[in-house]
């Protein structure tokens, strides 16, 4: 039996391929390639733009002189350092995957430096993106703080040390270091050192430099706070409190001398530099209720604060983040105090709230020096849930807007969708604002960076980026921008949408291109509709333009029905009378099938008539058609609600909730009104969202049930398990094309593909409802991966409407209209009333015509214009029927070929061929016993992609022409299947089929023969499994794909495709500079001093300098900038004069530093020398007043006194 199953396989292949060569033979379009013009050279990968972050935050650090913003975080083997500028954005190449734990920018240089959690210290430049120095600490750093202005970051690591560190050289000071000072302190007042059980109070907890004095530097440990002199080494005070609780954070007051310490225990404690015995105001950052003993009530600790001033309203502001003592008060707390006055505690207090609980924050500052707490621009959080959210504060502490990568992470995105190539008038309706009724938008101030000349900010293509975040609320975004324009207007929450089940999740998302309508199907089986109500300018040029075509489609239909009252008075035709009766049959059978609901349109052409009896002999001749549902069958339709709401456009408003008895598994809109819906039980249903009725069910369980019954009476045992195995099967894919429906089909209509996961694809006529499908010819029993259809030109034929889509080729316009009138179920079974009560709700909602032209708006009227409509296909069918009348009828068409059916032979094929006309249009009537090909006008392609193999089929004859299968391309394994495929076009070159493999290549194979043309492969970060699940392939070649937890990557494939991009970005503006650090503006400016002023700060050390600190931490050489560039070029000129000299190379150099140094000593000693002048100067100016003063008193008598 095995045997005979293999020739029969055999031959039914080998009839398939005779028929496909003969078909191939007698129409040479079908065998021409549209790819032959693509380049196998000119195929590769394009980075284009980048959407999102990798993963979470960790770290943060802001520039306010390069106006730059650096985010770092992500996972293990997946971290990012990213930067922000103004409208650019760059990510640095790491040298290590390890997380990031701080941050620091060197203020004002192109410098950046990252500490990761293995205390491995890593400095950038940011001219080249790379890493600069890798230096490997000794210990676990705790706490970091810069000194703006100068190059050193004082590291703090858990062993009480702090170390220096030079960011410009990336090495730590060797002859600077601060030991731990709880040893110290405990060796100096003769007290035992800390036993190795109390080692954990060595830990460094804080650092932070005092805001006017670089001298000055509080170091904080758990037990203890240590005012340290930098100048002197030494110890100036100690504040400690005799309690268990532990310090957490440190803030400098901006007056200097006082700070504020936090704790564990929630409380914060004010302390006075100029008397360290207690502090002097202790209290919580946060109290709920009073209490009679507050120390017994929980709170959490206090994790970081700041302190900034606002000179304006002359308060000063402490941020606290932590301390409350109520687990629902998320935010931060913001405590204001009066400058001018010595008060202790907070004249008032306010909380921040946030979504989440804060894990840190920094202050956006202004100015780099100061601490950064003079006028801050804002506030920068990171929440518990690594996002980052910022706040100005200002009145109401307004949220700002953040770079639309960052947005990304609040809340997480869990799906994106991708649609490019938008309708030009869909495109401007959507991204259309309300400048005068929206609230003003308050961004982020980042205003560093450049962009090059080769960098592109926005694409030329109208491209929508719809992004799903914890499963609930959709964001909108311009993707035609390369850095994303967020839609904020258009936001979604559909939580406001379901109220019976709040835990819904949105797992499939669909954008209707023409009516600009969104779909969104939720895991509990429910289906919601948003339409899009533009701005209300908007909808008055929409009203304006509505009225005007309904005026002119009136105008038109009243010439049309004048023409055809003179054409019915010249005319006599031959037998009136019978004519007569028979017009006004087919008149009066037509108008009641207009009113009869799910009924196909009656056959009253004699073109009809002369078709019955062919075909009937045709279909008793062939095999039974493919399954198709029976009558007794019926299918539930699903529970439909009209929504309505407050509107304000422009934005998304709900208009439509489905309820499903199932959960959706596929989701389609086309046309501007129709959407297709897979449930998990195996049903499919076409709904029309106009009229908000189903037009069209499909039970694919029930039809394989069906045809389980059938198989049971036969013996054929194989039969009974290939049936079994259908009724197993479950939907993979559903799509909408415009395409032939079968042999009698004279121009496309609107199709429904439905595949299913057994191979099986099968093509619904939506617009007959008792039409048996059909099914596709592709021979695969893998699952069905996708399916395209296209003309011969490689223009994928989407499901846009008739009046769009209608090409050149197609029969004059009117005839269209009536036939699509004729055949669409929305004109024949729908009444008036449903009609007005439909033009009704379109103009409540205003969702579907902005995207229309005037002859889309002047159709859409004819259909909802009851009466009028009416009366217009009652003539144009009276019209069509007279002149059909005295036509010779035409010639059957010849049965249609399916998947069961056995193919004509192939001598048959080429002996019609021989025959047959050389022109395209033959109107030549086949013999009745056999099938002949007649050649389309315009001919189309199917392609079925099923996970093993790919078939192009011929649409409206279902003949299977070319096959290629996955295995047979080298390099390819049993393994690999495919998960993507779509047909990518090059403009005025040609078209190709891309599908993507589980093992992340890509294979692009030609067309309509598919052979293989190049395979490329996608990175490493794309070529992950559950990545390559959700990613995006569009018709010009572009790929969307995740790279991360919350990160998209474009790149281009079809690199000849003009579509202009590139990423040009320089971070580091170099006409920004930090200005003078003060204590250098303080020393260049000497005010004119009194003697007595001047003798007194002759004995007083001057303000700690830059200059003094470098020295002091070992920087050579200790010239300033000045000096340096005269040394250098008295070295060039020494050099050149020893150059021209004779010999005595080695000892001229010996010369030339010896005398570099008696040049160095000459200048102190001048430096000194105008000191002691300047005393003695100032000392003869004091004697002098002296004596004057003796003069005076001896002059006076003895009354005077």
């Amino acid at each position: 039996m095995t045997i005979f199953d293999k020739i029969s396989g055999f031959a039914q292949k080998a009839k398939e391929n005779a028929l496909s060569r003969a078909v191939l033979a007698k129409d040479k379009r079908l065998d021409k390639s549209m790819s032959e013009s693509i380049e196998a050279a000119h195929i590769g990968l394009l980075k284009m733009a980048t959407f999102g972050v990798s993963g979470t935050v960790s770290a943060v650090a802001f520039d306010p002189v390069a106006g730059l913003l650096a985010v770092g975080g992500g996972f293990e083997q997946d971290t990012f350092i990213r930067l922000f500028g103004r409208g650019i954005s760059a990510e640095l190449v790491l040298n290590n995957p390890t997380r990031i734990k701080y941050l620091q920018f060197k203020i004002g240089y192109p410098i950046l430096v990252a500490v990761d959690m293995k205390n491995v210290i890593t400095t950038y430049d940011l001219k080249t993106k790379r890493a600069k120095h890798v230096v490997t600490t000794p210990s676990i750093i705790t706490a970091l703080e810069y000194c703006a202005g100068t190059d050193w970051l004082f590291v703090g690591f858990a062993d009480g040390n702090v170390d220096v560190f030079d960011i410009t050289k990336g090495r730590f000071s060797e002859e600077y270091g601060i030991p731990d000072l709880l040893l110290e302190d405990a060796t100096r007042s003769n007290q035992e050192p800390p036993s190795s059980t109390t080692k954990t109070s060595s830990l460094v907890v804080a650092l932070q430099m005092h805001p006017t004095d670089l001298s000055m530097i509080l170091i904080g440990y758990e037990s203890a706070v240590y005012l340290w002199n930098i100048r002197e080494q030494t110890i100036k005070k100690r504040f400690s409190i005799q309690q268990p609780s532990q310090l957490t954070c440190l803030a400098w007051s901006p007056c200097g001398n006082r700070f504020m310490a936090g704790y564990d225990d929630g409380y914060m404690r004010l302390w006075d530099t100029r008397s360290d015995h207690k502090p002097v105001l202790t209290r919580r950052a946060f109290h709920a209720s009073p209490s009679t003993s507050p120390s017994t009530d929980p709170c959490e600790p206090i994790y970081r604060m700041v302190w900034y001033v606002d000179d304006t309203s002359k308060r000063s502001f402490l941020v606290v983040a932590g301390g409350s003592d109520l687990p629902d008060i998320r935010g931060l707390h913001i405590m204001e105090f009066d400058i001018e006055s010595d008060q202790r505690d907070a004249r008032r207090q306010t909380i921040l709230t946030t979504s989440v609980d804060v894990s840190d924050f920094i202050l956006l500052s202004r100015d780099p020096f100061f601490l950064g707490m003079n006028n801050p621009l804002g506030l920068l959080v990171v929440g518990c849930d690594g996002a980052i959210r910022a706040y100005g504060l200002g009145h109401g502490y307004p949220q700002l807007t953040l770079p639309s990568a960052l947005q990304f992470l609040d809340p997480p995105v869990s799906n994106a969708y991708h649609f490019t190539q938008l309708p030009e008038s869909t495109f401007q309706r959507i991204i259309a604002m309300d400048q005068i009724n929206m609230p003003p938008t308050h961004y982020l101030p980042l205003t560093g960076g450049v962009a090059g000349t080769g960098h592109v900010y926005r694409l030329d293509s109208n491209d929508l980026l719809i992004t799903i975040h914890a499963h609930r609320i959709i964001h909108i975004w311009d993707a035609s921008y390369t850095a994303l324009r967020p839609l904020t207007h258009l936001t979604i929450d559909c939580i406001e949408d379901i109220q019976k089940d709040p835990k819904a999740k949105i797992i499939k998302v669909d954008f209707d291109t023409q009516s600009a309508s969104l779909f969104v199907a939720l895991d509990n089986g429910t289906v919601l509709q948003y339409t899009h109500h533009p701005p209300r300018d908007s909808q008055h040029q929409l009203s304006q333009t509505t009225q005007e075509a309904f005026i002119r489609n009136c105008d038109n239909t009243i010439e049309e029905i004048s023409e055809l009252l003179k054409d019915m008075e010249t005319e006599e035709p031959v037998n009136a009378g019978k004519d007569d009766e028979q017009h006004i049959a087919a008149t009066d059978e037509s108008s009641n099938n207009d009113n009869i609901a799910q009924q196909p349109p009656a056959a009253t052409t004699t073109k009809d008539t002369a078709q019955e009896q062919p075909q009937q002999e045709s279909e008793s001749s062939s095999p039974p058609p493919p399954p198709h549902v029976p009558e007794s069958i019926k299918t539930p339709t699903p529970d439909i609600q009209l929504l309505e709401g407050d509107i304000n456009p422009p934005c998304f408003a709900p208009a439509m909730r489905i309820k499903f008895t199932a959960s959706v598994k596929q989701l389609v809109a086309a046309g501007g009104d129709m959407l297709a819906v897979a449930t998990a039980d195996g049903k499919v249903y076409v709904i029309n969202t106009l009229f908000g009725r189903t037009v069209y069910t499909a039970d694919i369980q029930a039809e394989t049930e069906h045809q389980e019954e059938v198989s049971k009476e036969e013996d054929n045992e194989e039969h009974n398990q290939k049936q079994k195995q259908l009724s197993t099967a479950s939907i993979s894919c559903i799509r909408f094309y415009r395409t032939y429906a079968s042999l009698e089909s004279t121009e496309p209509c609107l199709q429904l593909f439905v595949g299913l996961d057994n191979g099986l694809v099968y093509q619904h006529d939506i617009s007959s409802p008792d039409k048996p499908p059909i099914l596709i010819s592709n021979n695969s029993t893998s699952a069905v991966i996708d399916t395209h259809v296209f003309d011969i030109h490689g223009v994928l034929q989407t499901a846009t409407k008739a009046e769009e889509a209608t090409p050149s080729y197609l029969e004059p316009k009117e005839q269209q209209e009536s036939q699509a009138m004729e055949s669409h179920p929305s004109t024949s079974t729908t009444s008036p009333e449903e009609e007005s009560l439909a033009a009704g709700r379109k103009s409540h909602e205003s969702g579907a015509s902005l995207s229309k032209d005037e002859d889309g708006a002047s159709s859409k009227s004819e259909k909802s214009s009851g009466s009028m409509g009416l009366l217009r296909r009652t003539t144009r069918k009276l019209s069509k029927s007279s002149a059909r009348a005295n036509k010779d009828p035409p010639p059957p068409p010849p049965p249609l070929p399916t998947e069961d059916a056995s193919p004509p032979s192939a001598s048959t094929v080429e002996s019609q061929s021989a025959e047959a006309p050389t022109t395209q249009h033959t109107k030549r009537a086949p013999h009745a016993s056999k099938w002949e090909y007649r050649p389309q006008p315009h001919p189309h392609f199917i392609v079925v992609s099923t996970s093993r193999n790919i078939a192009t089929v011929l649409s409206g004859y279902n003949i299977r022409l070319f096959t290629a299968h996955l295995h047979d391309i080298d390099g390819c394994s049993n393994e690999d299947m495919i998960i993507h495929s779509q047909v990518m076009m090059v403009k005025k070159v040609g078209a190709c089929l891309a599908v993507v493999l589980q093992s992340g290549a890509i294979i692009y194979y030609s067309l309509p023969h598919l052979l293989p043309i190049a395979r490329i492969s996608l990175p490493n970060e794309l070529a992950a499994r559950d990545l390559l699940d959700n990613m995006s392939l569009s018709t010009d070649g572009r790929i969307v794909a995740w790279t991360g937890l919350c990160e998209l990557e474009q790149y281009l494939s079809l690199l000849q495709n003009s579509i202009t991009c590139g990423e040009d970005v320089m971070l580091f503006d170099p006409s920004r500079r930090i200005p003078p650090h003060p204590t250098a503006v303080i020393t260049t400016q000497k005010p004119k001093k009194s003697w007595l002023e001047s003798v007194q700060g002759a004995f007083q050390k001057g303000p700690f300098t830059v200059a003094e600190l470098d020295t002091l931490m070992g920087k050579r050489p200790i010239l300033g900038a000045p000096s340096k560039a005269k040394s250098t070029e008295d070295q060039q000129r020494t050099s050149n004069a020893e150059g021209s000299g004779s010999g005595g190379g080695g000892v001229g150099g010996v010369f030339q530093e010896l005398s570099q140094k008696m040049n160095e000593r000459g200048e102190k000693l001048d430096q000194l020398q105008n000191k002691f002048e300047d005393m003695s100067a100032q000392s003869g100016d004091f004697l002098k007043a002296v004596r004057e003063y003796n003069e005076r008193q001896a002059r006076k008598k003895w009354w005077e006194f």
